[in-house]
């Protein structure tokens, strides 16, 4: 009894410990958006309008998540859990109670959220042992390798080296060329893979066998990457993997990272407020975490007054009429007054896009199933390793992408493939050999 009662002041402490960190940086977030986010961009829909029942009831509904979050952070899952919970659900509360949004719609979002947290929750029960595949690590940094060489062939052949660009201001003047020569066809499927998962995996293997070297060539592959994509989000999942390594040899990671964004943030809000420079604001306070914030009550907004789509914009297309002239992200663009616009959004918002409330809860579940073999597959490795490797794909399918385009397009299914073949008993037999820990 004794043992228990101690037990549970443990938890109860811990529990205690990040929800004090996990406010304060919902009150950054909040400052960021009220100082900033709402004062330069209130033409593009950050309006501040704060509806005082809304601001509490939306403080009340993330102490009782952050109450509630699994505090064993052994398992990829968890941490991808804490991360949706960080980089999605918070941000999303906070534009609902600073910009009086409609009810209804938070709470579509936290159907979406409960359903994962459940499905994250219950699959510690459930337990599968995958047989492993000889020479799977081998087999592994062959694919790697393969995969860097063919994009590296298809840059010169198809002269995508000419829309080189370093400049972060400038991105979106290249970014149509890059999309006509260096995403067409399969050949965007290639680059996506190698931005997004390749090289991160190759960081996080060198990383792990303190290859310094050869780590800190895959951050010059990765600036050299963001240089002929033109996509920022090249660099901001590369500066994950060190930060994944160091945050894990930390007693508590989720503090460390909470810690981290408030000193980024706070750094931000007050450049901006001392100066005209409202760059750095827009990249890490505006696009990061209000952007998609945003876009998942547009979505719902649209789509709960216009058809759902049911998947005819892809594989039932033989049998269900797409209801648009365009893409559904130029639709919600052209919704937003930018016809120009892609205004893709995450799995939540584009599952209701598709099927309405069973979208949301369905593609929940087939998350948490992702989750439950992401988990299965990836025990024998460090949890950090683990992240690095799907990091890049998770941060598309919770912010920018829907499920079936995150497993293919955006690289999901390899990220899966490689963790499998690196968890072979070769891997293990290689890492105990070395000493390797």
């Amino acid at each position: 009894m004794i043992e228990n009662t101690i037990k549970h002041n443990s938890n109860y402490g811990k529990i205690k410990g990040v929800l004090v960190w996990f406010i304060l940086f919902r009150v950054t977030l909040d400052v960021g958006y009220i100082l900033f986010v709402s004062k330069v961009y209130a033409y593009d829909g950050f309006v501040l309008d704060i509806n005082s029942f809304k601001y509490i009831e939306s403080y009340c509904i993330f102490v009782l998540i952050a109450v509630l979050l699994p505090r064993n952070g052994q398992r990829p899952s968890v941490i991808l859990l804490y991360i949706y919970f960080i980089v999605v659900l918070i941000p999303q509360l906070s534009f609902y109670g600073l910009s009086n949004n409609e009810r209804w719609m938070v709470y579509v979002l936290l159907l979406g959220y409960a359903t994962l947290h459940i499905a994250t929750t219950m699959q510690q029960y459930i337990k599968i042992e995958l047989k492993t595949i000889k020479n799977g690590s081998n087999i592994a940094r062959y694919i790697i390798y393969a995969f860097t060489l063919l994009f590296f062939m298809h840059i010169v052949i198809s002269g995508g080296y000419k829309y080189f660009n370093l400049d972060l201001t400038k991105v979106y003047e290249f970014r149509e060329d890059v999309g006509k020569t260096v995403y067409s066809g399969i050949w965007g499927y290639i680059t996506n893979w190698v931005v997004k998962v390749v090289n991160l995996a190759m960081a996080g293997w060198f990383l792990y066998k303190k290859n310094w070297l050869a780590f800190f060539v895959c951050i010059g592959l990765q600036v050299f990457y963001f240089g002929i994509t033109s996509h920022k989000s090249s660099l901001f999942v590369m500066m994950l993997v060190p930060a994944f390594y160091f945050l894990f040899r930390k007693k508590n990671p989720i503090k460390m990272l909470l810690v981290s964004l408030m000193i980024l943030l706070t750094i931000v809000i007050c450049f901006a407020q001392f100066t005209d420079n409202v760059f750095l604001g827009s990249l890490f306070i505006r696009r990061l975490f209000y952007v998609p914030a945003h876009l998942s009550f547009v979505y719902l907004d649209f789509f709960s007054n216009n058809p759902h789509v049911f998947m005819s914009n892809s594989i039932t297309s033989a049998f269900i009429e797409y209801p648009y002239n365009v893409s559904t992200a130029h639709v919600v663009g052209e919704y937003l007054g930018k016809p120009d616009m892609s205004a893709n959004n995450g799995f939540i918002a584009s599952a209701y896009m598709h099927f309405n409330l069973y979208g949301v809860v369905v593609f929940s579940l087939i998350v948490g199933c992702v989750f439950w073999l992401l988990d299965s597959i990836s025990k024998r490795l460090p949890v950090w390793l683990c992240l690095s490797v799907v990091v890049g794909p998770f941060m598309s399918l919770f912010t920018s992408s829907d499920l079936g385009t995150t497993l293919l397009t955006h690289g999901l299914l390899l990220s899966l493939l490689l963790l499998y073949l690196q968890s072979s008993q070769e891997f293990l037999r290689k890492r105990n050999k070395n000493g390797i820990n």
